[in-house]
């Protein structure tokens, strides 16, 4: 401000030429000085959202209510998770007075029918909003949404600190005063598996978010997704209903960057990463400094005929006693995967340890 109280008084003493060219050089500092300001989404952002704003100058909304499962009248009330969500409108940032769990699936026997899979859409909770952040730190405990998954499809979205636990839907968590048993995992829909985190959206920050007993994948993205980063998570104990419990499916389009930093994968099937992309030339990906653990079978690779383009620096695989194979480094098609020198360190855990 002080600068631009002396150029203003400059120009009074100037004639109309000098205080055009002192409006433009200005302009032009003030420009400049935009860029090199701008501010990460918080100290150690990385990648290629680092600078997500999120709910930044926009309105704080407190969560007071735990209220949340899809029978529940009052789970889109002032007051409640889903209606900083859904109900509001601009940029917010999101802060929890309350800790404990979020019960996204739970729902009456009288609203499921066999092979049915409406329960199963409307426990996948979509964040399509745009300038939003869920500030999980700031709660007394553990956020911990269960019983369903989040979908960010907007832009400018920061999410941290919260855990997210599909498991098997309402079925997982069932209550037994309602009267009727719920139908084992065999009988479910083979609709019904569910990531824990699936992103299309654009400029998303992932950060300390753990993503556990998923039936599908973990956190994936798909085309739309792009700008993403997911850092300093922890994905694991994928349940293998339908032999599906898998780590991320990366299918971002054409030099969509999409990074992973600093995670651990454990105890997951595999696709630790499945890269490659349906559409375009492929995804940007950048995963440095990941750690996965106990995969099953084949732990990375990329899909058929689907191309990327990916940095992969200083990952470290350990082959844990559920694992039936050590790491393998292949190319084909033109897509380079885990090639290259000092891309990964992997060993097999020792009998006995």
């Amino acid at each position: 401000m002080q600068n631009t109280r002396y150029i203003l008084r400059f120009t009074r003493k100037c004639n109309l030429k000098r205080a055009s060219f002192a409006s433009a050089v200005l302009v032009s500092v003030y420009a400049v000085s935009a860029q090199v300001r701008q501010l990460p989404a918080f100290s150690g952002a990385d990648g290629a959202a680092r600078f997500a704003s999120g709910g930044r100058g926009g309105i704080v909304y407190h969560v007071t209510k735990l209220n949340s499962a899809i029978d529940d009248p009052e789970r889109n009330k002032p007051g409640t998770l889903l209606y900083g969500l859904t109900q509001l409108s601009g940029p917010r940032t999101i802060v929890f007075d309350v800790a404990g769990v979020f019960h996204f699936g739970k729902m009456d026997t009288t609203n499921w029918t066999s092979g049915g899979n409406a329960w199963d859409a409307a426990s996948r909770q979509s964040i399509s909003g745009n300038n939003i952040t869920i500030a999980g730190q700031t709660a007394p405990g553990p956020v911990v949404i269960m019983g369903g998954s989040l979908k960010p499809s907007g832009s400018n979205i920061i999410i941290r600190h919260i855990t997210i636990a599909p498991g098997y839907g309402m079925r997982g968590f069932w209550e037994p005063d309602m009267g009727t048993n719920p139908p084992t995992p065999g009988t479910l829909p083979t609709s019904y598996t569910m990531d824990a985190m699936d992103i299309s959206g654009q400029t998303i920050m992932i950060d300390h978010v753990d993503a556990f007993f998923a039936t599908d994948e973990t956190i994936s993205c798909n085309e739309n997704a792009r700008n993403l980063t997911v850092q300093h998570c922890i994905c694991a104990l994928a349940q293998n209903y339908n032999q599906h419990s898998y780590g991320h499916l990366l299918g971002a389009g054409t030099d969509y960057k999409v990074c992973f930093v600093r995670n651990l994968d454990a105890h997951i099937r595999g696709r630790l990463p499945r890269i490659g992309s349906e559409v375009g030339l492929g995804p940007l990906n950048d995963f440095r400094n990941n750690v996965f653990y106990n995969w099953l079978g084949t732990a990375g690779y990329s899909g058929s005929s689907q191309p990327s383009k990916n940095n992969f620096i200083h990952n470290f695989y350990l082959a844990g006693p559920g694992g039936d194979s050590d790491w393998d480094s292949t190319e084909a098609g033109g897509t380079g995967i885990f090639s290259g020198l000092h891309v990964c360190i992997c060993v097999r855990e020792s009998e006995g340890h």
